[in-house]
C-alpha cells in the first residue's frame, strides 16, 4: 500500500496524464520510483516503470519513455537484480518499437 505522501503524489501523477503534462508525468513517475526503490519496494517500482513508460509510448512521448526503463535497468543493476524475460516488459517495449515505426 503507497504511504499517504506517495498516494498524493499518485493523484498528482493522474492529474498530469489527464491534462496532458506528460513531462510533468515523466518527472513524477520518476520521483515516485526513486521512493519505491529507496525503500527496497523493487516490485512496485518496477511496475510504475514499466506501465509509465507504456503509458508514455502510447502518447508519442519515446524519449521519457526510454528514460524510464533505462533507470529500471539500472535499478536491477544496482539492487543486483536479474533481468528476465517476464521482468523485461516486452511487450512494453515491442509496443513502444512499433510506436516508433508507425511515426516514419
Amino acid at each position: 500500500m503507497a504511504s499517504v505522501g506517495t498516494a498524493k503524489t499518485l493523484r498528482k501523477l493522474e492529474r498530469s496524464i489527464e491534462a496532458g503534462d506528460y513531462y510533468g508525468a515523466h518527472q513524477i513517475y520518476l520521483t515516485i520510483c526513486t521512493r519505491y526503490v529507496k525503500l527496497r519496494k523493487y516490485d512496485e517500482a518496477q511496475h510504475l516503470f514499466v506501465s509509465g513508460a507504456k503509458l508514455l509510448c502510447s502518447h508519442s512521448q519515446l524519449g521519457s519513455a526510454l528514460e524510464l526503463l533505462e533507470t529500471l535497468i539500472q535499478m536491477w543493476e544496482d539492487a543486483g537484480i536479474e533481468p528476465s524475460t517476464e521482468r523485461l516488459g516486452l511487450g512494453c517495449l515491442s509496443y513502444g518499437f512499433r510506436s516508433v515505426a508507425s511515426m516514419y
